[in-house]
């Protein structure tokens, strides 16, 4: 099974809060390609509408910036797949609109600097960020919580950016 983190920017209003909070990139998602005959890749994520699994195609269709990251020395196929197990364990929860929360107060906090909870739900990087350390793998090493943003997931020294191609060629035709 290959995996990957997909990491997004969309000109919408929560991304427009984000920029102007500092953030690169404003969603996180697993992207999973398994190894079966004419698999094709698919993406587990959290959105507002609550935690799903889709095409990639479905994914990227109203996306303007994209980047894939891998594990630096890639994963064992065991803990990919554990890791993917986990994201489908989470499909058809709610989002954590609280959690949602917690992050723009914390990113608010550091650009107006002013003087965890249970997992019913996630925020995208809470879902990227939790799989990972279900898999015995702590992205963002010494961060308390799973409270974590998509810049942060991708500042990890455990990852590698990923080849973008088949990215860039599937936003070109739109």
């Amino acid at each position: 099974m290959q995996l990957r983190i997909a990491v997004t920017y969309s000109d919408d209003l929560l991304g427009r809060l984000g920029r102007w909070w500092g953030m690169t990139w404003t969603h996180a998602a697993l992207r999973y390609k398994p190894d079966a005959p004419g698999a094709s890749w698919r993406v587990i994520e959290a959105t507002m509408a609550g935690i799903k699994e889709r095409s990639w195609a479905d994914f990227i269709a109203d996306k303007e910036g994209i980047q894939l990251y891998q594990v630096k020395g890639g994963l064992p196929e065991s803990t990919s797949r554990e890791i993917v197990a986990y994201g489908w364990g989470n499909v058809g929860k709610r989002y954590a609109f609280w959690w949602l929360g917690r992050i723009a107060w914390r990113l608010f906090k550091q650009r107006f600097p002013l003087g965890v909870m249970t997992y019913p739900s996630h925020v995208c990087s809470s879902l990227v960020y939790n799989c990972f350390l279900y898999g015995n793998l702590d992205l963002v090493p010494g961060h308390k919580g799973v409270l974590v943003t998509p810049d942060e997931i991708v500042s990890s020294s455990l990852l590698e950016e990923a080849p973008l191609q088949e990215a860039r060629v599937r936003l070109a035709r739109g």
